[in-house]
C-alpha cells in the first residue's frame, strides 16, 4: 500500500504525476512504513487506464511496474525478480478474477523504464 503521494495534473499529457518521495506502507501482510524516492503516474488513453510506477530503495534498489489495457509489466534492478518473470510459463502469467476480466504479467522493458524516468525527471509541477 502506498502512501503520501503528492499528485498535480498534466494537461500536457492529460495524466496525474507525483514528484518527491513516496510512502510504502504496507507490502502484503508486512508493515513497511518508509518513504523512497520514486514517480508515480495515472492516465487514461481510449478508454483505458494506465499507470507507471518507479520506485528507489535508498540501497540503490528500484522496480517499475506499469499497467495498461490489462497488461502488467514489471522490471527491477533486482536479477532475481525477473528471472522469476521469464521462468514463469506465459499460460500462467495470465490471472482471470471472477467477473471475467484478467491480467497479463511480463518483463518490463529497461528502455520504457529509462524513458518513464528521464521524461519524470523534467516534470515540472504548477505551484
Amino acid at each position: 500500500m502506498l502512501t503520501d503521494i503528492k499528485l498535480n495534473y498534466d494537461p500536457v499529457d492529460v495524466s496525474y504525476k507525483s514528484k518527491g518521495p513516496i510512502g510504502i506502507l504496507l507490502y502484503g501482510d508486512k508493515g513497511i512504513a518508509k518513504k523512497v524516492d520514486g514517480y508515480l503516474e495515472l492516465g487514461t488513453q481510449r478508454s483505458s487506464g494506465f499507470f507507471n510506477l518507479y520506485l528507489k530503495s535508498s540501497l540503490g534498489d528500484w522496480i517499475f511496474i506499469t499497467y495498461k489495457s490489462s497488461n502488467v509489466q514489471i522490471l527491477s534492478s533486482l536479477d532475481d525478480v525477473n528471472a522469476l518473470i521469464n521462468a514463469t510459463d506465459p499460460e500462467k502469467r495470465k490471472v482471470t478474477r471472477e467477473n471475467g476480466k484478467f491480467y497479463l504479467f511480463a518483463l518490463g522493458s529497461q528502455t520504457k523504464m529509462k524513458a518513464f524516468v528521464e521524461k519524470m525527471k523534467a516534470y515540472m509541477p504548477p505551484k
